[in-house]
């Protein structure tokens, strides 16, 4: 399986062609189209991120008495990004969202005070998983960061890799308890 990120503007390429060649798409196009409405991303995250997401799931599975899953997670908090995207309008909004991403905390994970854990038999340090998310979804955050490379020419993001700091970064703000009302939060989004 590979891991590596897709193309950085996969979906916003295929749009644009799409858009540029209507009138001469084929029922198969339109198939694979409609076939398409989803993309799987190949993610990697700090194992004990990834774990300890998975407990925090769990706790809130009891909570709730529903299934509540990592990919649950994820999708939760990169919708809460899209949502901040949606809110910006001007060009320092979105630059303001780059920097948040750029300076986040997810650079210190893998040298988190989780060190002691490591030792010869500990297989990896990196939770390798895909998730498949909405295409549209996919799309808006690629056409952030097409905005984005207007102004960060050389910016190295992209969207697995928005995801991966976004989760990671939450997981660390969790773990730190820099939101109290994290879990009162996410209940009441499931609620909704």
């Amino acid at each position: 399986m590979d891991f590596e990120p897709t193309h950085k503007y996969h979906v916003l390429t295929e749009e644009v062609d799409h858009l540029s060649s209507v009138s001469k798409s084929s029922f198969l196009d339109v198939a694979i189209r409609l076939l398409s409405r989803h993309i799987t991303l190949f993610l990697k995250i700090p194992s004990y991120a990834y774990l300890r997401a998975k407990v925090l799931c769990e706790d809130i599975t009891e909570l709730e008495e529903e299934r509540f899953t990592v990919d649950d997670l994820l999708m939760l908090i990169y919708e809460s990004f899209l949502v901040r995207l949606r809110e910006a309008h001007t060009h320092q909004d979105l630059y303001t969202i780059y920097r948040s991403i750029i300076t986040s905390d997810y650079k210190d994970a893998s040298v988190h005070s989780y060190r002691t854990l490591k030792d010869k038999h500990q297989p990896s340090y990196e939770m390798k998983f895909k998730i498949t998310v909405p295409r549209n979804k996919v799309l808006r955050c690629e056409v952030f960061l097409y905005d984005l490379a207007q102004y960060v020419p050389n910016h190295m993001l992209s969207i697995e890799r928005v995801i991966e700091i976004l989760f990671t970064d939450f997981i660390i703000q969790y773990c730190a308890g820099s939101n109290p009302g994290l879990i009162e939060d996410l209940l009441e989004t499931l609620g909704e």
